[in-house]
């Protein structure tokens, strides 16, 4: 039977509200704990996801802006993350900053993200001992512009990491519209897999309200797994490693083991 890959792309507009370390996570179970073949995408200038896996953003020849200027395949860009599992990543640095002025002006700009996850990325080709990623997923940055609009056209499904905070409603609805717009024009099969509480503190009342509120705006597309605070995760990412690796006794990596799972049965995988 033939494989594809299955494409997430994390978004959301707002700044720190643990994209990057939701994609590096999620990336890292299901390579180290669940056996997929893993590829993550850094779409953002900032190029955290590419340094939290060890990867010296200004010490690259060539990052994903090449590959979405046409310049160089994905292919020679691609990092390997880790000598057990199949952990890739396509790291990004700030020549990305570029973006919104540069690739606007290619010809079919929405696509050019879809454009070069081609096979043997994305498909089987009957390579036994590569074959396609199982799971590409794309860390975005925190604005709505043309390398979230190409993720959301080269995507299969959307995780929106979100803070339990009130304000961060105000932003949900412009963030519903573009993906309802990419679905209208560029991408009919784009499904958003669900939003995820994230940097969550269950001692607070406020939280804990909050929670609710959104159960009551998203119903079913809120996953059970909350990503509470933990102090673990951002000693790990200081040592580039992921709380996996550095104590998968703590709470951290217990959500995101939860919210891995909860995202595979989503998913039916």
């Amino acid at each position: 039977m033939a494989r594809h890959s299955k494409i997430i792309a994390v978004i959301n507009q707002k700044g720190g509200v643990a994209k990057t370390t939701t994609v590096q996570h999620v990336g890292y179970c299901l390579a180290a704990q669940h056996g997929k073949r893993v590829l993550l995408l850094d779409l953002d200038p900032q190029a955290n996801l590419s340094s939290a896996f060890g990867i010296e953003p200004d010490a690259l020849n060539r990052a994903i802006f090449d590959v979405l200027k046409g310049d160089v395949p994905l292919s020679q860009i691609i990092k390997r993350v880790s000598d057990e599992y199949v952990l890739d990543v396509a790291p990004s640095n700030i020549e990305l900053s570029r973006a919104e002025l540069e690739l606007i002006q290619e010809i079919n700009s929405t696509y050019l993200l879809r454009s070069a996850l081609t096979s043997p990325f994305t498909d089987d080709t009957g390579a036994d001992d590569e074959g396609p990623y199982d799971y590409i997923i794309a860390d975005c940055g925190p604005s709505l512009g043309i390398l979230t609009v190409n993720a959301l056209a080269a995507a299969d499904y959307v995780l929106v990491p979100v803070q339990p905070e009130m304000y961060s409603l105000q932003g949900l609805k412009a963030l519903e519209q573009i993906i309802d717009r990419v679905r209208t024009r560029a991408n009919p099969a784009l499904s958003v897999l669900g939003w995820v509480v994230t940097m969550h503190d269950g001692r607070t009342r406020v939280h804990k309200d909050v929670v609710e509120l959104f159960r009551k705006n998203f119903g079913p597309a809120l996953f059970d797994s909350i990503i509470s605070i933990n102090t673990t995760i951002r000693e790990a990412q200081a040592a580039n490693k992921t709380v996996f690796q550095r104590d998968q006794s703590k709470s951290g990596a217990q959500n995101y083991a939860a919210l891995t799972d909860e995202l595979l049965r989503r998913i039916g995988d």
